[in-house]
C-alpha cells in the first residue's frame, strides 16, 4: 500500500534532512575536511528551501541551482530575505568549487580557515532555524 504524505510532513522531513546536513558539516569541520563541510552546509540551506516549495504545493526543481531561486520566487517578501541572499551568495560558488576540487584552480584546501567555516555553519544554522519557524508559522500554514 502506498503511503501518502501531507505537505507539512514532507516539509518537516526536509528540515530533518537539513539538520542532518548541518551535523555532517560539523563533523567534517572538526576533521578540517572543509570541502565536505561546505557541501553539506549548502545542502542544508537547499533542503530548507525545498520545504517551502513543498508547502506551496509546487514541483521541486531537479537541478540544485534552481531550488533556492524557486523558493525565493514563491516567498518574495519573507522577512529575512537579505540574510538568506547573503549566505547563498557566499556559499553557492564555493559549493561547486569545493565539489570539484582540483578542476577549479581558484579553490584549494587553503581557501578557508576553520573560523571561516564555523561562521558559515553558524550563519546557515541560523537561516535554517528561521526558515523553519517562518514556514510553519500560523500565517503560512493557514494562509
Amino acid at each position: 500500500m502506498e503511503r501518502i504524505f501531507c505537505k507539512e510532513e514532507q516539509a518537516k522531513s526536509c528540515f530533518k534532512t537539513a539538520n542532518r546536513h548541518l551535523e555532517m558539516a560539523n563533523f567534517l569541520l572538526e576533521k578540517e575536511y572543509f570541502e565536505g563541510a561546505i557541501f553539506h552546509i549548502y545542502h542544508a540551506l537547499e533542503s530548507s528551501c525545498v520545504a517551502g516549495i513543498i508547502l506551496k504545493g509546487e514541483k521541486i526543481p531537479k537541478k540544485h541551482y534552481l531550488k533556492i531561486p524557486r523558493f525565493k520566487s514563491l516567498y518574495p517578501s519573507f522577512p529575512f530575505s537579505d540574510e538568506l541572499n547573503t549566505v547563498v551568495e557566499s556559499l553557492s560558488p564555493e559549493r561547486d568549487k569545493a565539489l570539484y576540487l582540483g578542476i577549479d584552480s581558484s579553490w584549494s584546501l587553503d581557501s578557508y580557515t576553520k573560523e571561516d567555516m564555523e561562521e558559515a555553519l553558524e550563519d546557515t544554522k541560523g537561516i535554517v532555524d528561521k526558515l523553519e519557524a517562518y514556514l510553519f508559522s500560523k500565517e503560512n500554514i493557514d494562509g
